[in-house]
């Protein structure tokens, strides 16, 4: 019986680990959790129903518990998507790219990343890797924090979001990447490997 609830321990994902501590203690983690990315898919699917090129900005929600974890003081500076990060994901340049990947899916990638690498040379911009799978590769999520937003406030707002990692050859084949190349063009020459989930 220990061993099999050790198990399940080391298991837990932090960002569990993280909202257990937070001001919401009469509320599971989960429940936290899962709450942050069904108001964050709702948001994103409201910008997304205005059309082309009539896409609002986007407050997803409360900034990725792994980033927080990374920073130690982001929680309260809350995560937005630009318009424009929205429609070039739903209505324009990645939309071919896209195909499938609902609102749901892309808020909890973000709040449940696959991988997490950081710029060494810009310390507050960040890749997140997430499992979302498409032709192209999986969806990755850029995120810059405390960046000015819009509305002037700081905070962290997601830069882009697009597949990378399966490219096409010159006879438009897709072949994967290696790992190492993977990482320079996806995440950066510069990035460094800052979280990995290992549920």
């Amino acid at each position: 019986m220990f061993e099999k609830l050790a198990e399940l321990w080391r298991k837990k994902n932090p960002a569990d680990m993280l909202l257990s501590r937070s001001y919401m203690a009469l509320v599971s983690a989960k429940s936290q959790l899962d709450k942050a990315m069904n108001e964050g898919a709702v948001a994103l699917q409201k910008s997304i129903d205005k059309g082309p090129g009539r896409a609002t900005d986007v407050f997803l929600g409360r900034t990725p518990h792994v980033l927080h974890l990374l920073e130690g003081r982001l929680t309260v500076q809350g995560l937005d998507i630009p318009n424009s990060v929205v429609d070039k994901v739903f209505h324009g340049k990645h939309v071919n790219k896209m195909e499938g990947v609902t609102p749901a899916m892309i808020a909890q990638g973000i709040y449940r990343p696959a991988m997490v690498f950081q710029d060494n040379k810009n310390p507050n911009e960040y890749v997140l890797v997430t499992g979302i799978m498409t032709e192209f590769g999986p969806v990755q999520v850029a995120i810059k924090t405390g960046a000015q937003k819009s509305d002037g406030k700081t905070g962290a707002i997601v830069t882009s979001i697009y597949p990378r990692g399966i490219v096409p050859t010159k006879d438009n084949k897709l072949v994967n990447q290696s790992i190492s190349q993977w990482i320079r063009d996806s995440a950066g020459a510069d990035a460094r490997l800052v979280y990995a989930d290992k549920g």
